[in-house]
């Protein structure tokens, strides 16, 4: 399982450099994630829209938008996933916190490349060996690769009182 690890970082750090979704770069992940791929992607373009729809109402609030059309996320029933980095000042620990848009379940934590505290992860990564990431890990990386992933620094002393919140 380790040499297949090493394989998949090979391939994301050079994705992270053209930041180009791909054949060559969506068969890669096919191979190595034919269970999870699907999903993580649906949660990407989700992601990516969500973004580019707070880009069109800032525009829109600074009276910069261009008959363009935008849709506020109150009038519509589906929740967007919240995906946010956060990285201590000096250390730069991180962790991500994942609001799911799937579920009403409370948020994820995801350390990344390491662990979620998602079922998936415990069932089919851990216990059954079957996935190397669950469809959240496979997410976050290709969505932080593409600049789509809000990110705050925290201070080192909130670290601990930041993890602790997810421990219900």
């Amino acid at each position: 399982m380790q040499k297949r690890l090493e394989i998949v970082d090979v391939i994301f750090e050079k994705f992270e450099k053209t930041k180009k979704v791909n054949n060559e770069f969506l068969l890669s992940l096919k191979f190595f994630f034919p269970n999870v791929l699907e999903s993580a992607i649906e949660i990407v373009d989700t992601l990516e829209t969500n973004k580019n729809q707070k880009k069109l109402e800032q525009k829109f609030l600074k009276g910069d938008l261009n008959n363009e059309r935008i849709q506020t996320n109150s009038s519509s029933s589906t929740k967007l996933p919240k995906v946010v980095l956060f990285e201590t000042e000096k250390s730069k620990r991180c962790f991500v916190r994942f609001e799911s848009f799937s579920r009403n379940t409370d948020a994820y934590l995801i350390y990344p490349h390491h662990y979620c505290s998602c079922p998936d992860f415990h069932y089919n990564v851990i216990n059954r060996q079957k996935n190397l990431f669950c469809k959240h890990i496979l997410a976050v990386r290709i969505a932080n690769a593409l600049g789509l992933i809000e990110k705050r620094e925290i201070k080192e002393s909130e670290y601990l009182d930041w993890i602790a919140q997810f421990e219900n």
